[in-house]
């Protein structure tokens, strides 16, 4: 009985959190589903550009201390803009990016797409979770956290797949092919991503508004 009621009780607290928060959740898997693991731009370096040892610990540095260098004016931006408006910045800093990435030309354009990259990680990281309150009351956050955080884990093992996946199939069809489609998939995710967010927030606005006028 205790198990029964453990289970009535969680199925109504699901059923109490907004639609608009699962819309949500569904835009950030989808945008999950483009964010590969950042090793594929350490291995695209190394193939794109035969970089050694050096090289690869240099780019692994650099996309690093890019994060952290743009982790700090996020927040700060996030205060004075509204985190809305930033984590799309983010979101489409991160399709210019991978889509750049598919057609690089020079190893330059490498180096100042990775440092942009950061970028997008200072956009994004906090603002993102801090999104999910803008959604959800103070007593029902931590329900909705576990299926924010549960559906992004989840998405994190089929991204890097189909990234992978890509990469290879189509690199034996064409050298220099599959890593231009993976990347350029990616970007074409986050992009539409970026573009559903931006539709879900504007009609979330509107139906705060009303509801202050009403």
């Amino acid at each position: 009985k205790q198990e029964e009621s453990g289970a009535a009780l969680a199925s109504e607290k699901l059923a109490r959190l907004p639609r608009r928060f699962y819309a949500f959740v569904a835009i950030v898997t989808l945008f999950a589903l483009g964010n590969s693991s950042d090793l594929f731009l350490v291995l695209y370096g190394k193939t794109r550009f035969e970089w050694g040892l050096l090289q690869l610990m240099g780019v692994w540095v650099t996309l690093h201390i890019s994060k952290i260098v743009f982790s700090f004016p996020g927040g700060i931006i996030s205060d004075k803009l509204g985190r809305r408006p930033v984590m799309l910045a983010g979101w489409t800093m991160y399709a210019l990016v991978y889509l750049g990435m598919a057609f690089l030309a020079a190893e330059w354009q490498f180096w100042a797409l990775l440092v942009a990259y950061g970028f997008h990680y200072g956009m994004t990281e906090g603002v993102e979770k801090a999104l999910v309150a803008d959604f959800i009351p103070s007593e029902a956050r931590g329900t909705a956290y576990g299926i924010y955080h549960g559906a992004v884990g989840l998405a994190a093992l089929p991204a890097s797949l189909l990234f992978g996946v890509l990469w290879v199939a189509l690199n034996e069809v064409e050298p220099g092919l599959g890593p231009r489609v993976a990347f350029s998939v990616g970007a074409g995710l986050a992009g539409l991503a970026a573009v559903l967010l931006t539709v879900l927030l504007s009609v979330s606005a509107r139906g705060q508004r009303t509801s202050q006028e009403a």
